[in-house]
């Protein structure tokens, strides 16, 4: 439990810092980079949400899980939120979608996750 509560508190730091480092300006070259025709920056904010619902800090899913996906939400756009009071970075609502996506998809993934884990215990 502490190794999951620290995992956590790392993860959220790791995304408060990369909100708020001059790392991405508005020039940047990962803006101005496609795979297919999406975003590479939309990608990238897709993936740094995905672990989110894997990290809820309890294992009851069924309990606490949609809590923890509605404060991903709120934290998934306060991230976002941010950049509007940096002038080194921008606002963007594309970037609020992707990362919204990032933790629907680790969602879905979870759920299907948990139910074959179900159906496999009710099979042995």
């Amino acid at each position: 439990m502490i190794f999951r509560r620290t995992l956590l508190f790392a993860y959220i730091l790791f995304i408060l810092l990369i909100i708020v480092l001059p790392i991405n300006s508005k020039g940047s070259k990962i803006n101005n980079t496609f795979f297919f025709d999406l975003r590479v920056d939309y990608i990238c904010h897709s993936i740094l949400f995905f672990p989110w619902m894997f990290l809820l800090p309890t294992k009851t899913i069924h309990v606490h899980g949609f809590k923890w996906f509605c404060f991903g939400l709120f934290f998934a756009i306060f991230t976002e939120t941010i950049q509007l009071f940096l002038s080194y970075r921008a606002f963007n609502l594309n970037d609020i979608a992707a990362n919204i996506f990032g933790i629907f998809a680790s969602l879905l993934l979870l759920i299907l996750m948990n139910r074959i884990h179900f159906f496999e215990k009710i099979n042995n």
